[in-house]
């Protein structure tokens, strides 16, 4: 194993050519093999009670243990990971967006080339998702590992990036170096459009797993990003982890937006979604947008406030991502680096953005854009001319006037209650709509819910818990979760679907659905104790009066 990775893996690094990029595939599937084969049990028997434990100091010793330390010691081993997802989501990704549209990518070396990244890329993630498991239960590893990782990670400045910096005025393609990062190349993998799948929504593909039996690459990038917050926060690295993916947060949360809209899509759906995809083929998706979204509200609230904002908002200024050599729909009269202002989002995914160039300019993938800030103006854009400023004036007057008429006959706040409804939900709205989903309780006299939804149904109760033990930080979450009687009528139904205990078997199917029942129930009654604890008496709160019917069941 040491000459593999200090003899063959340097080799296969030295260039980007096919053999090479094989070579490296090979080595990936080995040391995943031997992660999963020699360690694998013992780090998920120490991760599971270091969860119950935290006292638990990790019990993984042996080969095992000495496996994985050297893994996660190795240089080498880095390495790979660093410029594979470097070049996955830069120079690679620029390149199969160019070939896209020519005639090159039929040639079958291209071709061969482009199957081979896109196969190296997941197994990468794969290997790294293994690594980041076995560090937190190998001893004296984990520290100087995540240190390692995160060391790319620490941001320069922080904030959305203005326009026309430096490292951003080249624009995509025009000579202009992206960001550099982990945690950004984590991000923008669990953006990218694998090579050959169809895109239903901003999802990766219809099924749980892609045609070689592994998670998708979204799911992966999802899930290292969360074990990567958990560990920038222990080990106290990059503490601000949000700096990084600020510019990102709306296209990140457009795309956990749209996994877990899919999976309400099918739970309301009875058990499929509009095309016909069961709710088991997109549960892993919507599971790995809950993951990250907990992990964040536990360890990095200023991210996990970046992702609930939803997707880009009207006015905000936007630009074509550096990682885009051409974005889906050609540029038009756009140009790399160029600032747009968003003009309005449609329900189908889609964004239009005027640039002074360009008007009515349509996106269909608004992961492909990046917020930035607005072009600095200059002194030829301060003349006006008279006429043009006069009716702006107006336009300014009418609509003070207009504004004071409405609020005087009372329709100003019926507009502004419409104008969030017709906003696009954030990931907390659709966690809660998972969690209200018809029949997802599972009351008697129903059927009881499916085993995927009862996952993702823990998943999404285990992120309001952590948003309900942190008050004081995510008081706005909260608040917006809190409102409502229809909430915590959902949450009694909840508590009261607790199957009785009636002795099945602990290995048959009944026994696994009615333990995730119980344990949903208990999630679900922790929440509400909160809530009541949270309450002093004797003030009645809109949760007392809504769990009334609870308490008599309880009685």
């Amino acid at each position: 194993l040491r000459f593999v990775l200090e003899r063959i893996l340097p080799a296969a690094r030295a260039d980007a050519s096919l053999p090479s990029l094989r070579l490296r595939l090979r080595v990936v599937s080995l040391l995943t093999s031997l992660l999963d084969h020699a360690g694998a049990a013992a780090a998920a028997t120490d991760l599971a009670a270091a969860d119950l434990d935290p006292m638990h100091d990790g019990g993984g010793g042996g080969d095992d243990a000495q496996l994985a330390g050297f893994l996660c010691g190795s240089g080498s081993v880095l390495e790979l990971v660093l410029d594979t997802l470097r070049s996955a989501t830069g120079e690679w990704e620029r390149q199969r967006q160019r070939r896209g549209l020519t005639a090159a990518a039929a040639h079958s070396s291209a071709a061969d080339l482009e199957a081979v990244r896109a196969e190296l890329c997941p197994a990468v993630l794969g290997l790294l998702l293994r690594l980041l498991c076995a560090a937190h239960v190998v001893p004296g590893t984990a520290g100087p590992f995540h240190a390692a990782l995160l060391r790319t990670a620490e941001p320069a400045g922080g904030g959305v990036p203005a326009a026309g910096t430096p490292s951003q005025k080249g624009g995509a393609g025009r000579g202009g170096e992206a960001p550099q990062g982990l945690l950004r190349w984590l991000a923008l993998c669990l953006m990218l459009k694998p090579e050959g799948a169809a895109e239903t929504e901003g999802d990766q593909g219809d099924g749980a797993a892609d045609d070689r039996g592994g998670l998708p690459m979204g799911v992966l990038a999802a899930r290292c990003l969360a074990l990567l917050c958990h560990a920038a926060s222990r080990d106290r690295l990059a503490a601000r982890a949000a700096s990084q993916l600020l510019d990102l947060a709306p296209a990140i949360s457009t795309r956990l937006c749209a996994w877990l809209a899919r999976a309400q899509e099918a739970a309301e759906g009875g058990g499929t979604t509009a095309d016909g995809t069961p709710l088991a083929a997109v549960a892993g998706h919507a599971a790995a947008a809950a993951e990250l979204l907990g992990a964040s509200a536990q360890a990095q609230p200023e991210l996990f406030a970046a992702l609930c904002r939803g997707p880009f908002r009207a006015g905000e200024t936007v630009r074509v991502g550096c990682h885009v050599a051409v974005p889906d729909g050609g540029w038009g009269l756009a140009r790399p680096g160029d600032t747009a202002t968003v003009i309005e989002y449609a329900r189908g995914g889609g964004v239009t953005l005027n640039f002074s160039s360009h008007e009515a300019w349509y996106c269909g993938r608004p992961e492909q854009l990046e917020l930035c800030a607005p072009a600095p103006s200059t002194m030829s854009s301060a003349w006006v001319v008279w006429a043009d400023l006069k009716d702006e004036i107006k336009s300014v007057s009418d609509k003070k006037n207009a504004g004071k008429k409405k609020a005087a006959d009372g329709s100003a706040a019926q507009d502004a209650s419409a104008a969030r409804a017709a906003a696009p939900a954030g990931p907390l709205a659709l966690l809660r709509e998972v969690l209200e989903a018809p029949g997802g309780a599972g009351a008697s006299g129903e059927a009881p819910p499916s085993l995927a939804l009862l996952r993702l149904q823990l998943l999404a109760l285990g992120v309001l818990r952590v948003v309900w033990e942190r008050p004081a930080v995510l008081a706005a979450h909260s608040r917006q979760l809190r409102a409502g009687d229809a909430f915590w009528a959902c949450l009694a139904s909840l508590v009261k679907a607790a199957p009785p205990p009636d002795g099945t078997e602990e290995d048959s199917p009944d026994a696994t659905a009615a333990g995730l029942l119980w344990l949903r129930s208990a999630l679900a009654l922790s929440l509400v104790s909160q809530e009541l604890l949270r309450s002093p008496p004797p003030q009645p709160t809109q949760v007392g009066c809504s769990l009334e019917p609870l308490a008599r069941w309880i009685e």
